[in-house]
């Protein structure tokens, strides 16, 4: 039996999540045990009323009912990342969200993750979907209905930067370069 809640997550879902902490700048973020059926690992950041989660189930929305029911209680932005066991190489890495901070509850399925030339992280709508787009930073989520990017191409750029990153993480963890 592990004597500690973080050696019952995925090292996969960990490393995924480092980013998405970073740019939340999640200084006051505790790594919550299994909760509101959400998936391990779930970081809270009470600060800025955030949670973060990520889970290898990607095929399947199992987790948007606990999404929405917390964000509707709790009145918190919930994150889950969906990765597979081979993230960018065989498997698609998606990211919902749903904005429970907000005066009506937003839910935005299936965002992919956007590095733009500025450093910043956002998550767009999937190249055939229309909607907003969203900004992670210290102040938490923002939803907007401007994209970050200029066009077609350049919305390409930014989500090949964010699976670059994705994929190298992926390799220091597996021990390679």
């Amino acid at each position: 039996m592990p004597e500690y809640a973080i050696e019952l997550v995925s090292p996969t879902s960990l490393v995924l999540l480092r980013p998405l902490l970073a740019a939340l700048g999640a200084t006051d973020t505790a790594l919550l045990k299994p909760t509101w059926s959400l998936p391990a690992p779930c970081f809270a950041m009470p600060g800025i009323r955030t949670l973060v989660c990520a889970t290898p189930i990607n095929t399947l929305p199992v987790f948007r009912a606990a999404m929405i029911s917390v964000a509707t209680i709790e009145k918190m932005d919930v994150v889950i990342i969906r990765h597979g066991f081979a993230p960018e190489l065989l498997d698609e890495v998606t990211i919902d969200v749903v904005a429970g901070r907000t005066r009506s509850v937003r839910m935005l399925w299936s965002l992919c993750g956007y590095r733009h030339g500025d450093g910043s992280l956002w998550l767009v709508p999937p190249a055939d979907g229309a909607g907003p787009s969203v900004l992670l930073d210290a102040c938490g989520l923002t939803i907007t209905p401007e994209s970050p990017y200029l066009d077609e191409d350049d919305r390409s750029d930014g989500v090949t930067r964010a699976a670059r990153e994705t994929i190298r993480a992926m390799r220091r963890l597996r021990g390679g370069r």
